[in-house]
């Protein structure tokens, strides 16, 4: 527990909190299959990841969350951008805005190599990049 300027923060397991906001990696598909109507696919030797994440408003100013704050951190140390598919709803292209005290779900699609393995997203929501763990089939955090 943290007392950063008279909020009383609990860390979640899996999530970033900062003054005002938290946000979770909900879950992870590796490899993201799109359903077979979507005219959309990797590029050859490529995959899709797709991550459903939570941001909370845990303050009394407004939250905004839009895709270009995150990145997905690979095992090969590089970062990917997530990518907008136009078939998709649920995605991060329209902000996330969540009232005082409310919870706004989205997902961030990305294209990875198929031989790489994401170990982080990167978000910077409040301007400061933090790195969150991602899930594992087995629901546990991904500790790398």
């Amino acid at each position: 527990m943290a007392d950063i300027a008279g909020w009383e923060i609990t860390e979640p397991e899996g999530g970033v909190v900062q003054p005002g906001h938290r946000i979770q990696v909900v879950d992870m598909i590796d490899p993201y299959r799109p359903d077979r109507l979507c005219r959309y696919r990797p590029l050859p030797g490529n995959k899709y990841v797709l991550l459903t994440v939570s941001v909370t408003n845990s303050g009394v100013m407004p939250v905004v969350a839009s895709f270009s704050d995150f990145s997905l951190e690979t095992d090969r140390g590089r970062k990917y951008n997530p990518i907008v598919m136009p078939d998709m709803e649920d995605d991060f292209g329209a902000a996330r805005c969540p009232s005082p005290g409310q919870t706004e779900t989205g997902s961030l699609l990305f294209e990875i190599p198929l031989i790489a393995l994401p170990v982080g997203l990167l978000e910077a929501v409040s301007g400061e990049e933090n790195r969150l763990g991602l899930p594992a089939s087995d629901g546990q955090a991904i500790v790398a």
